[in-house]
């Protein structure tokens, strides 16, 4: 499994006082008990929402089956440093 310390630098993301999403930015937050929240950017009523947002939704929804999240992690099996 991947640790912390083998993401680049500029993947923290939050601090003693909590987090901050750049405007229009949407994110898939994982609180400390492992469950998902999805906070999504305000658009308006008729703007698209962006492919990646509509990714992180999907992700939102099938994260409940635990067969397709072991599958998604996976990738990380036999991963080396460096």
């Amino acid at each position: 499994m991947a640790r912390s310390g083998d993401l680049p630098h500029h993947h923290a993301a939050s601090t003693d006082h909590g987090s901050v999403l750049p405007p229009r930015s949407s994110a898939l937050v994982v609180s400390e008990e492992g469950e998902l929240t999805m906070l999504m950017a305000r658009l308006a009523k008729d703007e698209d929402v962006p492919r990646m947002v509509l990714l992180l939704g999907a992700v939102l929804v099938r994260s409940s089956d635990d067969e397709w999240v072991d599958e998604m992690l996976s990738i990380y099996d036999g991963a080396t440093d460096g």
